[in-house]
């Protein structure tokens, strides 16, 4: 055999060879795992960076109760567009179950009233309330971070609707007590 001339059979795979292909397949996998477990969780943790900066900054509806000042100039042009707050009345206090948008879900009080929304479809459900209409005002509170507290507003007329509010930091019974204040309040004054 001279310098240019190919051997057609492989060197043997048995022994020490083999063993150290073997082994060294073992590091790579394993590598290949944790790069795939660190590139998702890097994905989740920059996902959830966003939503809570979309909440924190006004664009997509927080998780927690807010005071009506705290709320966007794009939350106040949604929940007016869908006719749920009148130009003149200013809220107080706004909570809303929606994902991704103000016009999906809301519930809010002003100085005059007491609001409920929720969009179906094309249809847009809007209960509302002047305070003097008001008989008697329920608060049943949730214990659990998945379950939103319920206030039930019943009017004069035997009717009833109700508000989800976010039991989160306990801003569900500041939503309350201030949504009495305001009731009592304002039923004193009609007196």
């Amino acid at each position: 055999m001279n310098a240019f001339t190919v051997d057609p059979t492989p060197p043997p795979l048995g022994g020490e060879r083999a063993n150290a292909k073997r082994k060294s397949k073992i590091p790579c996998l394993l590598a290949a795992l944790i790069s795939l477990g660190a590139g998702g969780a890097l994905l989740i943790t920059g996902g959830l960076v966003a939503i809570g900066f979309a909440a924190e900054t006004g664009i997509i509806p927080d998780t927690k109760v807010r005071k009506g000042n705290e709320l966007s100039q794009r939350a106040m042009r949604q929940i007016r567009e869908i006719g749920a707050l009148p130009i003149g009345e200013t809220i107080q206090y706004f909570y809303s179950a929606g994902l991704f948008s103000f016009k999906a879900d809301g519930n809010f009080f002003t100085e005059n009233r007491v609001v409920s929304y929720e969009t179906v479809g094309e249809d847009v459900w809007i209960f509302e309330s002047m305070y003097p209409e008001i008989n008697l005002i329920e608060f049943n509170e949730s214990n659990t971070f998945f379950d939103d507290s319920t206030i039930t507003i019943h009017t004069d007329d035997n009717d009833s609707f109700y508000l989800l509010v976010s039991n989160e930091e306990g801003l569900d019974e500041v939503f309350y007590d201030e949504l009495v204040f305001r009731w009592e309040s304002n039923r004193e004054a009609a007196k």
